[in-house]
């Protein structure tokens, strides 16, 4: 054993701590391997005493456990001449460096007692931290990068080593990946001595230097860089914003402000002219990627998880607990505290240069019933203003308490005090009770003709209502202006689209607290109407005969039904009728390529009658008819952009459209570029293609500006064949569909309406 307080032969001598606890370290050997370990006198035990070896006894043994490894040691009171046998957790301790040559999973924390930890010894190496410790003892380096090259760190702990990641070798070792790591408690949290390295998402607190970097073509972003004594060394040529995203990295010591709601800085940049847009909200990198785990995110031990949820006075969301950041801007959604020894703390840090005063709240949510003890302490970086304590609080399932700490300007500070002062606020408990919901139309069983019905009620809750849906649906709601009740709001809206007999409306009000109550109506159709058409959903070769399919509904089971299919093309036939089940089918062979309606109509005996267009367009290609093509510009009119509707201006188009031999579907490129609007609209696949005598028309996917997935179909006429009115035209609508409602938003349409716009310059060309 080796002391590090004292050991004379015998035993240790006195080490007395402030507490009168006899508090000794000392280290072991264990089949090659180094354990550090404390024995701590108990409590109970007489103070003022040593604790002593048995003779002849080693310092302890291992025994095997499910548990983490601990070692029992056998200790001596010389004054009751007793044994105590104290478990004391062990760390293990390498004195040798590792060389990885392979991909690297931590399993459990790893403890360097000198020199560097892990050395990456060949090209293409992962290590996944997995949420594990490597901690050294304040020299080398946790990971070492010299002359390799794609080295990917993930998810890892680096602490107390001089330099947490070095990356050496220049232009020799490249594109090395850190994300998603918490480098903390360094001399130097990570030095970048190589080029083309993307360090991204990981959180560098409490380093005497964050991040060095002496080589250029390096890209550093959407970080979180806390309180290091000197945040960076940087020289030119690195990257130091999300390029895609305009997202630069979170500074603690930048308290900038926010002019436009972002949560990017824009006033008294940092590092100006390398970070431009630092973020205000250390939450947002976790939008693009995991963040770490970080002892500085939430504080507890074991127990029963409750959520918590803060905000500044300005109701923006605020973590609830900030320990060492010193920050009253650190915003992190509905964090899930481990219930510690039933007691809650919550640390709130103002910082005294630009306070934030007013209203601070915390609402506490748990999920069972518990009951806890609630601590809350105000500082401005270290100076305690006010602490306080509540007892027993008992928090029922589902039931939110709300505290609230008011902070202010002191009008009189005493010299050297803050210049803020805090008034407690009260626990407010939350009324677990969920909203109270009349609902007047329809009735519980409502009988309707028609396909809508109007729905109107009244709710109300001691909190509040915060949302109402119907089916789905958010819907408007207003206060009814009832002094007695003045929490009660009224709902109106029309539900469109039942197409069944039998239909369910469903009324969901929410309030405050997240409690819900559900009304349920259901709604009868007592007439006769078309339910359902389904047809083929891909394009028809040309000369196919297909199937149409309707259901339809008639509640007189006595009627019988004549059906009509419309085909679109000034031809009509009778459907086939299954008069027991309600369906009537229908074929039909087309013998011109184009883009069809196709109607149905059902007329019962007792002259009840229903009309229905089929949702989807009947599409008619013959592969061998050509392909068009397209280049030029038109004038972009006004309202052709919803999203800016009074912009107008110059767009330019190019286009190519055709059937490869033997292919079902079309391939080409489309792109299509409204400068006034920003817009650049870039084809992915096409769906299908018609050429019918001067026109043509196609359909497909694509992005806008490198993003998102947009459903478009172009319209071009061919001025130069017959049919063609001598004039070349031009139509492009893009639009994409409603999650919930499955209706069109039209992101871009030039000719709203109407065929197709003359294009102002180029040309358009049908190739038979």
């Amino acid at each position: 054993p080796v002391d590090y307080y004292g050991w004379n032969g015998a035993y240790w001598l006195n080490d007395t701590d402030a507490s009168g606890q006899n508090d000794v370290e000392g280290m072991g050997v264990i089949d090659g391997a180094y354990y550090r370990f404390e024995f701590r006198k108990r409590l109970d035990s007489k103070d003022g005493y040593d604790w002593s070896l048995i003779p002849g006894e080693t310092v302890g043994n291992l025994f095997s456990t499910t548990e983490p490894p601990f070692l029992f040691a056998q200790l001596w009171d010389i004054d009751t001449q007793s044994v105590y046998q104290q478990s004391i957790a062990l760390q293990l301790m390498r004195s040798d460096t590792m060389v990885i040559t392979a991909d690297y999973n931590l399993t459990s924390d790893i403890y360097f007692n000198t020199g560097n930890g892990i050395e990456i010894g060949a090209n293409g190496i992962n290590i996944y931290g997995n949420g594990y410790k490597i901690i050294g003892s304040g020299t080398g380096s946790g990971i070492l990068i010299d002359g390799y090259n794609g080295t990917g760190i993930r998810n890892l702990t680096i602490q107390e080593f001089d330099t947490g990641i070095s990356i050496y070798g220049g232009i020799n070792s490249v594109d090395h990946n850190i994300t998603a790591n918490y480098i903390s408690d360094n001399n130097v949290g990570i030095l970048l001595s190589s080029i083309q390295n993307e360090v991204t998402n990981n959180i560098i607190a409490r380093n005497e230097l964050g991040v060095n970097v002496t080589f250029s073509s390096n890209s550093i972003y959407r970080n979180l860089l806390i309180n290091n004594d000197l945040q960076f060394y940087n020289i030119s040529g690195n990257i130091w914003v999300d390029p895609i995203n305009q997202l630069g990295n979170f500074w603690s010591n930048y308290w900038g402000e926010d002019l436009d709601g972002d949560y990017i800085g824009d006033t008294d940049l940092p590092h100006e002219g390398v970070d431009n847009y630092p973020l205000l909200d250390p939450s947002i990198p976790e939008r693009y990627g995991p963040l770490p785990y970080a002892d500085m995110w939430m504080v507890g031990r074991g127990g029963s998880p409750v959520t918590i949820q803060a905000k500044d006075p300005d109701g923006r969301i605020i973590s609830v607990d900030v320990n060492e950041i010193g920050l009253n801007a650190f915003y992190v959604e509905n964090e899930e505290w481990e219930l510690g020894e039933a007691s809650i703390m919550i640390l709130l840090a103002i910082n005294p240069e630009a306070p934030i005063f007013g209203t601070y709240t915390f609402e506490i949510t748990k999920e069972e019933d518990t009951t806890y003890d609630l601590e809350w302490f105000v500082s401005a970086v270290g100076d305690v203003l006010f602490e306080r304590s509540v007892e027993n609080v008992t928090l029922e399932q589902d039931q939110t308490d709300q505290i609230g700490i008011i902070i202010q300007e002191a009008e009189d500070p005493a010299p050297g005090d803050p210049p803020v002062i805090v008034e407690p606020g009260d626990v407010i408990r939350y009324d677990i009770d969920a909203p109270t919901v009349n609902v007047s139309r329809p009735g519980s069983a409502e009988h309707i003709n028609g396909s809508s019905v109007y729905v109107e009620g009244i709710a109300t809750d001691d909190s509040g209502v915060v949302s109402i849906t119907i089916n789905g649906i958010d819907v408007e709601f207003t206060s009814t202006g009832n002094p007695t009740d003045p929490n009660a709001v009224n709902f109106t809206t029309m539900v469109e689209d039942l197409v069944y007999v039998e239909n369910i409306v469903e009324i969901v009000v929410t309030n405050v607290n997240s409690n819900s109550t559900t009304v349920r109506r259901t709604v009868f159709r007592d007439d006769l109407h078309i339910i359902s058409i389904s047809g083929p959903m891909n394009p028809i070769a040309l000369g196919v005969n297909y199937e149409m399919i309707g259901i339809f509904a008639d509640p007189d089971d006595d009627d019988t039904h004549i059906t009509t299919w419309d085909w679109g093309d000034d031809t009509t036939s009778a459907g086939i009728v299954d008069q027991a089940n309600d369906t009537v089918t229908g074929y039909h062979e087309y013998d011109t390529p184009g883009v069809y309606t196709v109607t149905l109509t059902v007329v019962a005996s007792d002259g009840e009658n229903d009309t229905t267009t089929w949702s989807q367009y009947m599409v008619i290609y013959d592969s061998s008819g050509g392909f068009v093509t397209g280049g030029g510009w038109i004038n972009s009119p006004t309202g052709a952009y919803p999203e800016k509707p009074d912009l107008s201006g110059k767009a330019n188009f190019g286009f190519i459209a055709k059937y490869k031999k033997g292919a079902k579907v079309p391939t080409g490129n489309t792109e299509f570029k409204f400068h006034a609007g920003d817009l650049n609209f870039q084809s992915d696949t096409y769906q299908w293609l018609v050429i019918a005598g001067a026109k043509g028309k196609f359909k497909g996917n694509g992005t806008i500006n490198g993003e998102g997935s947009y459903m478009f179909m172009l319209t071009a006429v061919d001025g130069a064949l017959d049919g063609g009115s001598s004039v070349d035209k031009f139509r492009l609508k893009i639009w994409e569909e409603d999650e919930v409602t499955g209706e069109e938003i039209i992101i871009f349409d030039n000719q709203m309406g109407s065929e197709a716009t003359e294009i102002g310059g180029g040309s358009i060309k049908i190739h038979n």
